[in-house]
């Protein structure tokens, strides 16, 4: 799952218990969502209060799902759209973008408004049977290497032709 803490100057954390999602038995926890949020951002743009945070997660092996929430605590998950799907990628470029780690927003540059960095690889691995791992990237695979995806409204993503754009 996804825990949330707040700080003041980003050393000590303050892990509040948000009663939201039972693990191991209790609800007296941080857990704000159940699966791997990767990356959020908080748009002080969006018009709409109920898209205000942005999140990129993993669906199934393959696919990113971008998700929404009014607060940054209370995530939209009943209408999960992919963002993008790995797979829609093979062979055209060296290296798609499988895992996000880093979303921004970019004012300046209105076609790729939102930019979001990670991890990307000419091949994708095997599924697993761990829920919180979805796959495992084989060895013979290939490196992991960096990569990017962008999109001008965070629902049509693009994948550059020049991805990876870090290659070991």
């Amino acid at each position: 799952g996804t825990g949330y803490a707040t700080s003041q100057d980003g050393v000590y954390w303050e892990k509040p218990k948000l009663g939201l999602h039972e693990w191991n038995g209790s609800r007296e926890n941080n857990l704000r969502l159940i699966g791997s949020l990767n990356c959020l951002i908080k748009d002080e743009k969006e018009p709409d209060p109920d898209k205000r945070y942005k999140g990129l997660m993993h669906g199934d092996a393959t696919k990113v799902i971008r998700v929404f929430s009014p607060d940054g605590i209370h995530w939209n998950l009943e209408r999960l759209c992919h963002a993008w799907d790995f797979n829609d990628y093979l062979g055209k470029i060296k290296a798609p973008l499988y895992e996000p780690h880093s979303l921004m927003r970019d004012d300046a540059d209105p076609e790729k408004l939102f930019k979001v960095y990670g991890q990307a690889a000419p091949g994708f691995g095997i599924p697993s049977t761990d829920e919180y791992a979805p796959y495992e990237l084989g060895i013979e695979k290939g490196p992991r290497m960096g990569g990017m995806a962008y999109s001008p409204d965070f629902i049509h993503w693009v994948q550059p032709s020049e991805n990876p754009i870090l290659d070991p």
